[in-house]
């Protein structure tokens, strides 16, 4: 009875023992760069060409024979066979199979294709994907991969979390440029165009300057024109699109606008500064002296746009500073020698009555005086 009994013992330990060796072999096992998926009792072993690591979905990228495909712990391919698979960005990866008409899609990270197919497809950036569509134009999908805008219409990346999205154009409504947000918003009426000054740093400068093509004309024979206004950073129109022309706004927040062939400047608030002149040289938005033209004449206006030096020279050109007490040499009506004021360091080259000399910011001569 005891032998029978101790029998049996070695046979359970056996059994046990044969069972738990079984499952050992069952599962993943890397050797020299490879991986194996082994199948329960060893019934089938699966090599791929890399090591495989799993994320929290417990899903891998296999290599095999240069094609790469979505594996899951468990060793079975859940996705097709790709030429390429890109790392993750914002839960998102691009994948590419050569040879198709539309050969590239976006995955999750359970290797699903959440998008539909395109001729090319950009990494993914704070959320949005750019995408190529049929008709050459660009957009962008979200990380659902689902286009942010309808597909007839073309989106470029902005700044910030804005886009610019542009319908088809058509010649009866050429007004076809909007700003929409991350999640296809419009943000904004339709304008012909929508730009603003990006600093260095990618800070927006002042407010949007916009663009309409305006009817003229009637239905039977429309007559466009394109005028220019300007609208807030919270997309509140400062100003109609009424301008012949307009600049950006600068760093003292004014602009340079021209209506009837006359030039005058404006404030953030859409508020005229100054007077009208003949022209405002463009040129000059950003200094501190600008030059003006009346009746054929040249003078100049301040920072704020305010008369500094009337308009009687027959050229003139931009103020520049003089910065050595050696440039100094020549001048008259000066200390010569430079001051902490920069305008008291500032020059420009006149004619008048046919005598070239310079003058300062007040107007006076302080070399070649006639």
């Amino acid at each position: 009875m005891r032998t029978i009994i101790k029998l049996l013992g070695t046979i359970i330990i056996m059994l046990l023992f044969l069972n738990n060796s079984n499952a050992q072999k069952t599962g993943w096992i890397k050797e020299e760069g490879r991986s194996c998926f082994i199948s329960e009792n060893e019934e089938k072993r699966i090599w791929f060409d890399n090591e495989i690591n799993f994320n929290e979905y417990g899903v891998g990228i296999a290599e095999k024979n240069d094609k790469l495909a979505f594996v899951n712990s468990s060793g079975q391919i859940v996705s097709d066979w790709f030429d390429y698979i890109s790392s993750y960005t914002d839960g998102v990866a691009s994948v590419i199979k050569r040879n198709e008409k539309y050969e590239n899609a976006y995955v999750n990270k359970k290797g699903e294709i959440i998008s539909d197919w395109y001729k090319n497809i950009d990494t993914f950036s704070d959320g949005l994907g750019r995408v190529i569509l049929e008709n050459g134009e660009y957009s962008y999908v979200d990380t659902t991969g689902k286009l942010i805008f309808s597909e007839d219409h073309s989106l470029e990346r902005y700044f910030g979390d804005l886009l610019l999205v542009h319908k088809p154009f058509v010649k009866k409504h050429p007004n076809n440029t909007a700003i929409i947000d991350k999640k296809g918003v419009l943000k904004t009426d339709w304008f012909f165009s929508i730009e603003c000054h990006i600093s260095d740093r990618h800070v927006q400068i002042g407010p949007y300057k916009i663009s309409n093509y305006i009817n003229e004309g009637d239905d039977t024979t429309p007559h466009f024109k394109r005028k220019f206004g300007f609208m807030d950073q919270n997309f509140e129109i400062i100003s109609n699109c009424q301008f012949d022309d307009a600049s950006y706004f600068n760093k003292k927040n004014l602009a340079i606008i021209t209506k009837d062939n006359k030039s005058a400047c404006i404030n953030i608030s859409g508020i005229q500064q100054g007077n009208w002149y003949d022209e405002i040289n463009i040129d000059d938005l950003n200094n501190d002296i600008k030059r003006v033209r009346q009746n054929g004449k040249y003078g100049y206006i301040d920072e704020n746009c305010e008369l500094i030096i009337p308009p009687q020279y027959d050229y003139a050109e931009e103020f520049m500073e003089v910065s050595s007490a050696s440039d100094y040499e020549g001048m008259q009506n000066t200390n010569n020698s430079p001051t902490n004021n920069q305008k008291d360091k500032m020059i420009a080259k006149v004619k008048k009555d046919g005598d070239e000399f310079f003058i300062n910011t007040k107007g006076v001569c302080v070399k070649w005086c006639p």
